[in-house]
């Protein structure tokens, strides 16, 4: 019927005979009426596809913008993709870990020592768990049951050289500093041209009373390491002289 008053309208305006007989022959044949779509069709067609936009919509939503996390520090980002990490896989140690030291850096020690304890019981011989037990000991200035844990780990392994620095770090709280720079004598008679051992072992010398043997130190680390500002420091602490450095000349070798 519409498309029939169309056309008359069109034979109306332009005044052409072929446009007339168009409308008879719209009347003698007119449009199927299965190609035609109702109302009510259109109005389920258009509702289904607002369905779909609109789930779309939400998807992309919660992937890319609504359903982010909010972290409030770098330490807090690090907390709950390390908790996560656990949640996934509770059987790896190394993740139990990682988890502790987030712990000891929130200052969370009774949570700390629980995941080394559970890092233990996945891997008995693990000695960065036993190391970190130890730690925490000392981190809550137990440093007596620090220095068991840790005379026990060094005498099993005596090149593990984190657990006799920490055990060294424990001995000079304590103040028994002979037996402090004995084990920083060890690591550096291994590793030598540490500097950071080389500086500890100044450190804990000078906390002994020995100015002369901690100056020598100190500038035994600035010859090895030019400006090394933990033993400037010292040096300029104790009235030590700070070795110039000779810039060499050109075309020679260093």
């Amino acid at each position: 019927m519409v498309h029939r008053f169309i056309i008359l309208i069109r034979a109306l305006i332009e005044g052409e005979e072929d446009i007339v007989k168009e409308v008879n022959n719209v009347q003698a044949n007119p449009v199927p009426s299965d190609n035609v779509i109702s109302p009510a069709k259109s109005l389920l067609l258009i509702s289904g596809l607002a369905v779909v936009l609109i789930a779309v919509g939400m998807t992309v939503g919660y992937m890319f913008f609504w359903n982010k996390p909010v972290y409030t520090s770098p330490l807090d980002y690090q907390f709950k993709t390390a908790y996560n990490n656990v949640k996934k896989s509770p059987n790896n140690p190394q993740l139990r870990l990682e988890l502790g030291w987030i712990y000891v850096q929130m200052k969370d020690y009774k949570k700390a020592m629980a995941e080394y304890n559970n890092a233990l019981k996945l891997d008995p011989k693990n000695l960065d768990a036993k190391l970190n037990i130890a730690i925490v000991y000392g981190e809550q200035g137990n440093y007596k049951k620090a220095k068991a844990e840790l005379e026990k780990l060094v005498k099993e392994n005596p090149f593990f050289e984190d657990a006799r620095s920490a055990l060294a770090s424990v001995l000079y709280h304590l103040k028994e500093y002979d037996a402090a720079a004995k084990h920083y004598q060890f690591i550096i008679n291994s590793n030598p041209g540490t500097v950071d051992y080389i500086t500890l072992l100044g450190k804990v010398l000078e906390a002994k009373g020995d100015k002369q043997g901690a100056i020598v130190q100190y500038q035994k680390a600035v010859s090895y390491v030019p400006g090394f500002e933990p033993a400037v420091e010292g040096l300029k602490r104790l009235g030590g002289k700070i070795p110039e450095v000779t810039p060499n000349k050109p075309g020679t070798k260093q």
